[in-house]
């Protein structure tokens, strides 16, 4: 019971932020453009600077290597086992699929993640985190553009991986953490400095993340049914494949410390990529209706289903 209310009471200002931004929503608290320019500061300084500093502490040794792949894999078959589902339950909607695979780490997971484990175990989730980020770079908006009528190529969408600041924080953290490494730079006064600005960046994640995902909060419930089967559908299957993930390869195979299983867990309860809308034809009302629902009630979902499974030790 100890534990239980040491997990709630962790969680307290992740809902409370929640509550605050849907607050803040209903008092019209931001001008138009707003809550866009605090998501900019939150995916372009506040989340890279803290995978930055995740990055660069993290011993990223060659077997590790086999987590990331096999995160990448699950988020491949659970597009396919969504398609085939869609077809034996009759389902017409093309994003079906799509939002069975892929997680929403940045704008859930790591606030979720850092207020109950703390921000020292982000390298954990961090790493976890790179087989879905591989993924929907080249997989999932690859798909995206292609049901728009585009076809990207190979160097496009390269072009999108290189350029994001989420995977220039990554691949500059682990170059930063092998020179830090060599050398003797951890002794340098500056260092220290330029480190402890890029955590007090860092630390702006959780608390921007939380206002802006209670404050965007919209729940249609006229159309709730489908959005909610779908997250029904998507959270137990990941469930299972974490369960069995953390059995046989965290545990049983590459014997990982218990927190890749944490953060393995956290990861497959999130909701689907929020970048799923961005990608879509904004005409298409129907199916944007039923994304953006299923989105927000998966965000809901999330919390929800993390506490039970924390509370009964999954």
């Amino acid at each position: 019971m100890e534990d239980a209310s040491q997990i709630l009471l962790n969680l307290f200002p992740v809902i409370a932020l929640f509550i605050l931004g849907y607050i803040l929503r209903r008092m019209r608290f931001f001008e138009a453009g707003s809550v866009a320019a605090l998501k900019k500061v939150v995916v372009n300084l506040a989340l890279p600077a803290l995978l930055f500093r995740a990055f660069s502490s993290l011993a990223l040794e060659p077997q590790l290597l086999l987590v990331v792949v096999a995160v990448f894999s699950i988020c491949v078959l659970m597009v396919l086992a969504g398609r085939i589902i869609g077809r034996l339950l009759g389902i017409r909607s093309p994003y079906f699929a799509l939002l069975m695979g892929g997680f929403e780490t940045g704008m859930v997971g790591y606030a979720i993640f850092i207020a109950v484990y703390g921000v020292e175990n982000v390298p954990y989730l961090a790493l976890v985190d790179l087989g879905q980020v591989t993924f929907v770079f080249f997989v999932l908006m690859s798909i995206l553009i292609s049901l728009r009528g585009e076809k990207p190529g190979p160097l496009e969408l390269v072009r999108r991986l290189v350029t994001s600041p989420v995977i220039i924080a990554i691949a500059a953290g682990l170059l930063f953490g092998v020179v830090k490494s060599a050398t003797m730079l951890q002794q340098s006064a500056l260092y220290h400095a330029v480190d402890s600005l890029i955590s007090i960046v860092g630390g702006l994640t959780m608390p921007l993340i939380c206002v802006v995902i209670g404050y965007e909060l919209e729940i249609d419930r006229s159309s709730i049914g489908f959005p909610l089967a779908t997250i029904a559908i998507r959270t137990v299957l990941l469930v299972l494949i974490a369960i069995g993930l953390n059995a046989f390869l965290i545990t049983r195979v590459l014997h990982l410390p218990p927190m890749y299983e944490r953060a393995v867990l956290t990861m497959f309860i999130l909701p689907p990529p929020f970048v799923i809308p961005l990608f879509m034809q904004q005409e298409d009302r129907e199916n944007m209706r039923y994304v953006t629902n299923t989105l927000s009630v998966g965000t809901i979902a999330s919390a929800g289903v993390f506490v039970v499974t924390s509370l009964i030790g999954v």
